[in-house]
């Protein structure tokens, strides 16, 4: 495996000042592409910044993959993920930004999250991002929204897909835990003290984010485990150009292939360039498995469960 270890960085309140903006060519002075092999690419202070290792998975486990996460991958659209997702411009309508709210309209706005006008005429407490086709499996922590550990609606309504990715995941552990053996130790520390309901079963991680033909803007990856990496697979058919993953206060970029596997510090801003060719003809879909940081203050799933039954009867009872 090549080494590689960075000699410069940028400033990273510069590289903040990119959030929720688009990456290019300008973001990057060097392109890591398949002819380079594997990469163990360290910041100029040593810590490792990313692992690119190519074809590391294929054939059967490849197929079988590729065959679990690519349906609900092509119908699933969400609107909840933040920088991510992109800035709003001014001339962006409700329709444009989440298409189930197309008979409302704006609220408010920030840089890149919005709230509609509710039917009574009140502004919505809810924040919405622009509508992307991205999903999440696995499990989820505790928000506002929902004060309780579940499992994602894709798992709970499709057990059998996720069965179906566990070869697939285990490997990805093992992948981990060979080359980056001190990260992989800190997640796996903090799988032990999860309940295991809410962690995946033979792996380090309890949750999957999984993205189909978008080209991310640039953003951190919130409640991920500091101490933890990013695991992500790629997963590509046709013919496309770009989509790069770039990191742009290192100036590097990867062209990820089919079956390739990045290990990144999804704690530094990074996105991806745009993808260029006929949408009809190509398929990029990348999985990102990572360990969401407050699961370990999760009860089992029934606790879970009896809590949110409680709360709802204090709430019915105007306790």
């Amino acid at each position: 495996m090549q080494q590689l270890r960075l000699t410069t960085s940028s400033d990273p309140v510069a590289s903040g000042a990119l959030a929720g903006t688009f990456a290019d060519m300008s973001h990057y002075d060097m392109l890591l592409t398949p002819a380079e092999g594997d990469v163990y690419v360290t910041k100029p202070n040593g810590q490792p910044l990313l692992v690119v290792l190519r074809k590391a998975i294929t054939g059967a486990m490849y197929q079988a993959t590729y065959a679990a996460v690519a349906p609900l991958a092509r119908s699933t659209p969400h609107g909840n993920r933040g920088n991510a997702a992109g800035e709003i411009r001014e001339h962006e309508t409700v329709e444009a930004l989440k298409s189930n709210m197309s008979t409302r309209m704006l609220g408010s706005r920030s840089k890149v999250r919005f709230r509609p006008i509710k039917k009574d005429g009140r502004v919505s407490s809810t924040n919405y991002s622009k509508i992307v086709a991205s999903f999440v499996a696995g499990y989820v922590d505790r928000s506002p929204r929902f004060p309780y550990c579940r499992q994602t609606v894709y798992t709970n309504q499709h057990p059998a897909r996720l069965v179906k990715l566990l070869p697939c995941l285990t490997h990805l552990t093992a992948l981990f835990a060979t080359h980056l053996p001190q990260r992989h130790a800190a997640q796996a520390a903090q799988c032990a003290l999860t309940h295991p309901d809410f962690v995946i079963p033979q792996t380090v991680f309890t949750t999957l984010t999984i993205n189909r033909n978008w080209a991310t803007a640039f953003h951190t990856d919130a409640g991920d485990l500091p101490e933890g990496f990013g695991v992500m697979l790629c997963l590509r058919a046709g013919s496309y150009e770009g989509g790069y993953y770039v990191m742009p206060q290192y100036q590097i970029a990867v062209d990820l292939h089919a079956g390739d596997v990045i290990l990144s510090d999804v704690h530094e801003y990074h996105g991806n360039t745009a993808i260029d060719g006929d949408v009809k003809r190509y398929e990029r879909i990348t999985m990102v498995c990572y360990f969401r940081a407050k699961m370990v203050q999760c009860g089992s799933m029934q606790e879970e469960l009896t809590s949110v039954k409680q709360r709802k009867s204090q709430i019915r009872h105007g306790r």
